[in-house]
């Protein structure tokens, strides 16, 4: 059973004690308090003490309204802020219920306003119209302490509010990720690897080996130089043999670009080729000529990527086109003209492979 103490904003004047009946349930002429008596449906405790105590609350000019409302057994401060919730439309002060524990009886008070909450033991009663009797008058005099403003000696019971909830732990950081190689702002480079062209359209693609060294500035200047040995190329017609032997050397300026790992450059190369002619012939009537080599010129713009693998250690690849300026022809001159070779003077050629990189 719990029972709500409750004043209105503006109480009425206290009625005079002489006009104040005996007992009884008989109006009066002003409520000095309004008491909202809630119980339990489910559990209702001591039926007969809230009808008693009706008569006592009306006899000193309280007006009296029950109303069901679910109980529990222990208190807490959750509940008690719910319970608080639902009778803010009566403008509750105070809030009491009975508690009984066997054929002992507590009664506990909730002040809205301090948010303090009070236990009274209430010394065992005996069952019955007595019993409910005595009950009615403690709770009586509790209600007209409460309206007086007189203090009650009432034990505290400290009501601990749950914690906040506690925000979710943060996600585990990441795994931090290796930087890439700083730029390289300059620094030297060595490459070596595979290179291949096509020297005439009567021949084989061209393979050989490509070694070389660069030099990038800090303002992104590119300047290399290089060596590709390759194989030697070979032509028949009749009884006549051609062999030519290649050795280009090259000198390259260019502008470089970086973007994390990637490298683009640009760059216009100057080739000079010393090929080495060998002929020879099976045919009596025939006369091969010695031995020469031809120093040949090109010039040949070329795009080149590196991509960096490691601080050290990258990859790279070189693709464009040789011109070269005045080729020869290679062939038989007697008792007919035969040309045997005949190199392209434009010509592709691609270079690829590892690259050792330092910087400063």
């Amino acid at each position: 059973m719990v029972l709500t103490l409750a004043w209105p904003t503006a109480a009425a004047a206290e009625p005079d004690a002489d006009a104040m009946p005996v007992g009884g349930t008989t109006d009066v002429t002003a409520s000095k308090s309004k008491l909202v008596l809630l119980r339990d449906p489910a559990d209702p405790v001591r039926e007969g003490a809230a009808a008693a105590v009706a008569d006592h609350l009306a006899a000193i000019g309280y007006a009296l309204e029950v109303v069901d409302h679910e109980l529990v057994p222990a208190p807490d401060a959750a509940w008690i802020d719910r319970l608080a919730a639902d009778l803010a439309p009566s403008q509750a002060r105070a809030i009491a219920w009975l508690a009984a524990e066997g054929e002992r009886l507590d009664l506990y008070v909730y002040g809205c306003e301090t948010r303090t909450l009070g236990r009274r033991a209430i010394d065992a009663v005996a069952p019955g119209p007595a019993g409910d009797e005595a009950i009615a008058l403690l709770i009586k005099d509790a209600a007209a302490a409460l309206a007086d403003g007189a203090p009650i000696g009432m034990e505290t019971v400290r009501l601990d509010h749950p914690p906040p909830p506690q925000p979710p732990a943060p996600a585990p950081a990441p795994a931090p990720v290796p930087p890439p190689p700083a730029p390289r702002v300059h620094g030297l480079r060595i490459v070596a690897g595979y290179a291949g062209t096509s020297y005439a359209a009567n021949v084989t693609w061209q393979n050989g080996v490509h070694v070389g060294v660069g030099w990038r500035l800090p303002f992104g200047l590119d300047l290399s130089a290089g060596y590709t040995w390759l194989q030697p190329l070979h032509a028949v017609r009749g009884p006549s043999r051609i062999e030519l032997r290649r050795h280009p050397f090259e000198f390259a300026l260019g502008y470089a670009y970086q973007w994390g790992r990637v490298e683009v450059a640009g760059h216009v190369a100057a080739l000079v080729d010393p090929v080495r002619r060998v002929a020879t012939t099976v045919d009596p009537g025939l006369r091969a000529l010695p031995p020469t080599t031809r120093w040949w010129f090109a010039l040949a713009p070329r795009l080149r990527l590196d991509v960096t693998i490691a601080r050290w250690f990258g990859w790279w690849a070189m693709a464009g086109a040789e011109i070269w300026l005045d080729p020869v022809d290679y062939g038989v001159s007697a008792p007919t003209k035969s040309v045997v070779i005949a190199p392209r003077r434009v010509r592709p050629s691609v270079v690829t492979g590892p690259a050792h990189a330092s910087s400063w």
